[in-house]
């Protein structure tokens, strides 16, 4: 049997059962479906292999787990980000953006040493792992962890205490906007 075939046969013989093994995950037949579409996209991009296994229903298995675990994860890291932009993080979609916190936390987030903004990133906006992080930067997991959580303090703060409206005087934004250092004023006499 060709493996298109074999992975059709696979599919018919075992999809309703990890439907309803998503949908009882989920709670919602919608998000059943889309859970059990991410297992069976896993599943084909590995079929050369999986085909082969001696319990390939089990790796179905654990490909849903998998996916199930990646869709806690970027729920989980949602509702972060709106808890910082100050909203409810309940599963209701917000009508119309508030533009205003978005760049207030674009200029927090700017505001970080870029070490810790780079590890609050791509921990929490790209849900990256601290070990994929760490090897990314060449320093340890602990470290990233370290500095992804003190970027989240940090941004926090700068949220609530109303620091962001301080503005530096309009002739350094200048300077810093174009990337120069500002040149010193010689003394009044």
């Amino acid at each position: 049997m060709d493996p298109a075939a074999a992975f059709e046969h696979f599919y018919r013989s075992r999809h309703q059962h990890l439907l309803s093994k998503a949908e009882t995950l989920t709670g919602s037949r919608d998000e059943g479906e889309e859970l059990a579409a991410h297992a069976w996209a896993e599943i084909w991009s590995r079929w050369s292999e999986i085909s082969r296994a001696e319990r390939p229903g089990r790796i179905l298995a654990l490909a849903l787990s998998a996916a199930a675990k990646q869709r806690a994860d970027n729920r989980a890291a949602e509702q972060a980000l709106l808890h910082w932009l100050g909203h409810l993080a309940d599963d209701t979609l917000i009508d119309e953006p508030d533009t205003a916190a978005v760049v207030d936390a674009r200029l927090a987030t700017r505001r970080l040493p870029r070490g810790q903004r780079i590890c609050m990133v791509l921990r929490y906006a790209f849900d990256w792992t601290p070990r994929e992080v760490a090897d990314l930067l060449g320093t340890s997991a602990s470290t990233v962890t370290t500095q992804a959580r003190s970027g989240v303090a940090e941004v926090h703060r700068l949220l609530t205490t109303g620091s962001l409206r301080q503005d530096p005087p309009r002739r350094t934004l200048t300077f810093v906007i174009l990337g120069t250092r500002q040149p010193r004023l010689p003394a009044r006499r």
